[in-house]
């Protein structure tokens, strides 16, 4: 078997993250990784390529998808560290969601608003496939919450903000259970008490730690 680690994340020290943009913002950065095509060679000739990815990718379905490699077998470590396994895709819509009572929504080319009591209570904006990308949730014109979807159709990541700035994230599993809580404040990252002993630590410093942990785990057991 031959794992491939493609680079598709950012340059900064902070390699995990990779930009997660709505349909009518596609990056063209990693459109054209050379690791697509190397996948699709060994894909081609039955030698069994597996992706390793490193990156929190809550999209990654739809991009292997787009490039015809969605066959190719994948472990993705931020869905060992979340604790989701292989959860089947769900066509979640916006009528599936709980909204306030008397909520109206008013179509835009680039999102749906969400209006209550004539006031903006949210924003859904889509991925390049249509499904549910992200949802913002705002009080007094102000944001106060982001929730990240996982394109398998539930909420992967959900980030708090006070006075319009980011406070912390949650990274949840498919039930929606915070599995890490990462404050930005310095901080560091705090893993819940009730993962079952998944993690090493009660407390990480920075998400790399947690990062080199599973993938290690991931390793050992091949």
């Amino acid at each position: 078997m031959y794992y491939f680690i493609p680079a598709w994340y950012g340059q900064t020290d902070e390699f995990w993250k990779t930009v997660i943009d709505p349909w009518y913002r596609i990056r063209q950065k990693i459109e054209f990784d050379d690791s697509l095509h190397q996948v699709r060679i060994f894909q081609d000739e039955d030698l069994a390529p597996q992706l390793l990815l490193l990156a929190y990718q809550p999209h990654l379905r739809y991009f292997l998808h787009r490039h015809d490699v969605l066959e190719v077998g994948y472990t993705a470590i931020f869905d060992l560290i979340q604790g989701i396994t292989d959860e089947e895709m769900k066509n979640l819509q916006v009528t599936d969601l709980e909204w306030p009572e008397g909520s109206t929504f008013v179509h835009t080319p680039f999102a749906i608003v969400v209006q209550c009591q004539h006031k903006r209570y949210a924003e859904i904006e889509f991925g390049s496939e249509g499904f549910i990308g992200m949802i913002r949730y705002y009080k007094d014109e102000q944001i106060i919450r982001e929730d990240i979807y996982d394109d398998r159709g539930f909420i992967s990541s959900s980030l708090y903000y006070e006075d319009g700035q980011p406070s912390y994230r949650n990274y949840l599993n498919a039930k929606g259970v915070w599995q890490l809580c990462h404050f930005f404040d310095g901080r560091g990252i705090v893993a819940n008490p009730r993962t079952e002993g998944r993690f090493n630590k009660s407390y990480y410093g920075d998400l790399s730690e947690v990062i080199w942990e599973f993938l290690t785990k991931f390793l050992e057991e091949k």
